[in-house]
């Protein structure tokens, strides 16, 4: 089903020489400081990736037991093979859905060898909902019609008997409603989160008129699968659900946004009502958030939440409200616009995003890396260097190109074509590219040549 991912030569030569071109992008802006920073004079070269994470408690006590204080990630990425409209990772097993002649159908796939396990269908599934799985290995989605909404739940490899179906209450009327996900806790009840559009008559300008606002809904069921009640908060006045998850003491819980703070709201399922909400700092200091530049792929870790954001894939603890940078996504071979699925645990990482035209199920472990860096100073982090550095990680077989983004405030300084540059690279590519010169002397060279054409023009 999967193959370890190895990419053409001639594709990795054309990245590799993305990359001497970007390394050329910092000579041009100067280095990479901006005036008025401090230039610490370090050498752009080759060094090993350490990666900051504290961890638990005990994940700390490792991590100042480590030389430096730094935890290195290596991973393995394997491709799939079918174009999966939704894929997502839960307890040992890969979900993929895809349409075949006009029917939805789902893939169970095994993490382990990556084989395909087995093949369902999905009858009746709203083209737009979202698939969910618990850990007990069932698979969730919304059927929607006039008469509103059901939750469906199968087990893909057991017996239709294990098949469930049960109508949502008060989803008449409501517009494009989906599945973001389904948990259960210890006492078995199953909580549905979904988002929908709900209707309300306002006046406006002395007028009633029609307005739709976005709403959080959860739906707590019981065991034997019948609805208790459900909890809704809409998103009005700068409140915004960012995630639903179950706490390690088994409390259903929201995270969410509200004014310029982020609160947890627990929800108490023996009283039927939301517990009032907890402030856990603000939006800034806990996920760096300015008005609504809200962070992506959210992740519950058990202690805290993983998110991406501004090119880098970070760590935020609950108990200690700390804030921790993981992984730098380029230096990975990521984009956070190509990421579909992401989890975290204490030792490891699990995503699964586009590559190309393929998806690819990517796996981070603590260990050692034979992998190298070259660091490169960015004064202006333009979307085209970003990605190119992205594939150029994605691609290589023993470096990493790793962009050190130093977005500067008011910085004008911004990188600008040179003719004369331009035919450095080309020049010294060509030995590059014939296999005369590695490519660390051909870095070397163009660095040299160039540094002394800039140095002539001032």
């Amino acid at each position: 089903m999967g193959s370890v991912n190895g990419m053409g030569r001639q594709r990795r030569r054309k990245h590799k020489i993305i990359a001497l071109a970007c390394i050329l992008a910092v000579l041009a802006a100067g280095c990479g400081a901006a005036e008025g920073e401090e230039d610490t004079g370090q050498d752009m070269g080759i060094s090993p990736v350490g990666l900051d994470s504290p961890g638990t408690e005990e994940g700390r006590e490792n991590r100042e037991e480590q030389d430096g204080g730094s935890i290195t990630w290596q991973s393995a990425s394997f491709q799939l093979e079918k174009p999966y409209t939704q894929i997502l990772a839960a307890d040992g097993i890969l979900y993929g859905c895809l349409t075949d002649n006009g029917q939805m159908l789902l893939d169970v796939i095994g993490k382990d060898s990556l084989a395909l396990e087995k093949t369902v269908p999905l009858p009746g599934i709203d083209p737009y909902s979202r698939i969910a799985a618990d850990r007990e290995g069932y698979v969730y989605y919304l059927e929607t019609g006039e008469g509103g909404a059901a939750l469906c739940r199968i087990d893909p490899g057991g017996e239709a008997s294990d098949s469930r179906r049960i109508e949502l209450k008060d989803s008449q009327g409501v517009e494009n409603m989906r599945l973001k996900a389904v948990l259960a806790d210890e006492r078995g009840y199953v909580y549905a989160w979904c988002g929908l559009y709900i209707p309300s008559t306002e006046q406006m300008d002395g007028v009633e008129a029609e307005v739709w606002r976005e709403a959080d809904r959860v739906y707590v069921m019981n065991r034997e699968w019948k609805t208790c009640f459900y909890e809704e908060i809409l998103d009005v006045s700068g409140v915004q659900v960012l995630c639903f998850q179950i706490g390690p003491e088994g409390a259903p819980f929201f995270l969410l946004k509200d004014q310029t703070e982020i609160c947890v709201q627990e929800i108490d399922v023996d009283s039927r009502q939301a517990r009032e909400r907890v402030s856990l700092g603000s939006a800034f200091d806990c996920f760096d958030m300015e008005d609504a530049n809200f962070p992506e792929h959210m992740a519950y870790t058990g202690s805290g939440w993983a998110y991406c954001k501004n090119g880098a894939l970070l760590e935020f603890w609950q108990d200690t409200q700390e804030k921790t940078q993981i992984l730098n996504l380029a230096s990975a071979g990521l984009l956070s616009e190509d990421i579909l699925f992401l989890a975290k645990s204490e030792d490891g990482i699990e995503i699964i995003c586009r590559d190309t035209e393929n998806l690819e199920y990517i796996v981070f472990a603590q260990g050692v890396s034979d992998k190298k860096t070259v660091t490169l100073g960015v004064a202006f982090s333009a979307q085209d260097l970003e990605r190119a550095v992205a594939a150029f990680n994605r691609d290589s077989a023993g470096e990493e190109v790793d962009a050190v983004r130093k977005l500067v405030e008011e910085a004008e300084n911004r990188f600008e074509y040179h003719p004369e540059i331009q035919n450095i690279i080309n020049e010294e590519a060509q030995g590059y590219l014939s296999g005369q010169v590695d490519l660390d002397r051909t870095v070397e060279k163009i660095q040299d040549r160039a540094s002394l054409l800039l140095q002539e023009a001032q």
